[in-house]
């Protein structure tokens, strides 16, 4: 096999993580913006419905006052005067007619909110789970193709005393301007098809060089893999415990908190203390639990649990790597701050380790 054609099959390599990597960042993005749209229709849903509700009250109070008024006007008929009510019945009428547009208004507000909910929830099953898919299924992907773009890198190192495998480390160092120099390339390998049968024996001669000295690396890397060679391992979610964990760097207070309001963090932990224990008997492991568990509450998304299940849970989880006994923090700093402030124990993160 040429030379040319492992060079190759290391740039499809690297083009490929590289591919991966921006897709999985995209789709993450564009997920985010979504969910972000979704929350803000149905909590611009809710506030309608809070709205319609407070109008109904409004236009059951105005009939009650309307009653009272005709009631007053009637109350002041004896045998010698007859009281014309016709004022304080029409708007009578008048008031319970608003009724009745408020109740149909507010039945179809329910309604609306209702069909828009199940379609969430139905879009929030599966965002969820391709979430997952990015941030674990993507991840093990992109450690896999780094680990064999590793290896190659490895045996380069290892046969740097072989002059063409030197020229092969050289040429995977500079895949970029490779590709810049393809046209040049091609205008020298057109003048040398001339000389093609002349050096048929030298390139066969090297050719027998190259492969005999790739089959000791090989054996070199087999003999390393014997010996064990370590590899990052995404672990999924587990409870990390937090003393066990660097301080972080840079956060003092409240002024330090951009994205979410320490406050609004602080809220978030608490409940999350309560989906813990949920989950520990043996329920709510998926956001549409959470979903209906706000919805018996009469909690929106921005303030309900869901959110937070999703926060530690889905795409934005905590997340941390950990080498030996070493712990280093790649997402999720404020949440850990805080919760070791508030004296947190443990906390969920996804936790990729080398084995």
């Amino acid at each position: 096999m040429s030379e040319s054609i492992y060079i190759k099959q290391t740039q499809i390599l690297v083009e490929l993580n590289r591919v991966l990597k921006q897709f999985a960042g995209v789709t993450l993005k564009n997920l985010a913006h979504i969910n972000n749209k979704l929350r803000k229709v149905l909590d611009g849903l809710n506030n309608k419905l809070i709205a319609d509700k407070k109008y109904l009250e409004s236009c059951i109070d105005n009939v009650h006052y309307a009653h009272r008024n005709l009631e007053a006007c009637e109350a002041q008929e004896d045998d010698d005067y007859i009281p014309d009510c016709s004022n304080e019945l029409s708007s009578l009428n008048l008031a319970k007619t608003e009724r009745h547009k408020a109740e149909i208004q507010l039945d179809k507000t329910r309604n609306w909110v209702r069909r828009v909910e199940k379609q969430i929830m139905h879009y929030k099953k599966i965002s969820l789970k391709l979430e997952r898919f990015i941030s674990f299924d993507f991840a093990k992907a992109g450690s896999f193709l780094s680990s064999k773009i590793s290896e190659i890198n490895n045996y380069l190192q290892l046969s740097q005393g072989d002059s063409q495998t030197s020229t092969t480390s050289s040429s995977i160092q500079n895949i970029n301007s490779d590709s810049n120099n393809n046209s040049s390339s091609s205008s020298s390998s057109s003048s040398s098809n001339s000389n093609s049968n002349s050096n048929s024996k030298n390139d066969t001669r090297d050719n027998s060089s190259f492969i005999n000295n790739m089959n000791a690396v090989i054996n070199k890397i087999n003999t390393r893999a014997k010996q064990g060679t370590n590899k990052w391992v995404n672990k999924g979610i587990n409870n990390v415990k937090l003393s066990e964990l660097p301080d972080v760097d840079g956060i003092s207070g409240a002024s330090d908190f951009k994205k979410v309001s320490m406050n609004e963090m602080k809220d978030g932990l608490q409940k999350l203390k309560h989906i813990n224990n949920v989950m520990n008997q043996g329920n709510g492991n998926d956001s549409f639990y959470w979903s209906e568990f706000d919805k018996q509450k009469n909690l929106s998304y921005s303030d309900g649990y869901q959110r937070i299940y999703e926060a530690f849970y889905g795409g934005s989880a905590i997340k941390v790597t950990k080498d030996g006994n070493q712990y280093s923090i790649t997402n999720g700093r404020h949440r850990i701050w805080l919760a070791k402030q508030l004296g947190i124990k443990l906390l969920p993160a996804i936790v990729v380790e080398k084995t």
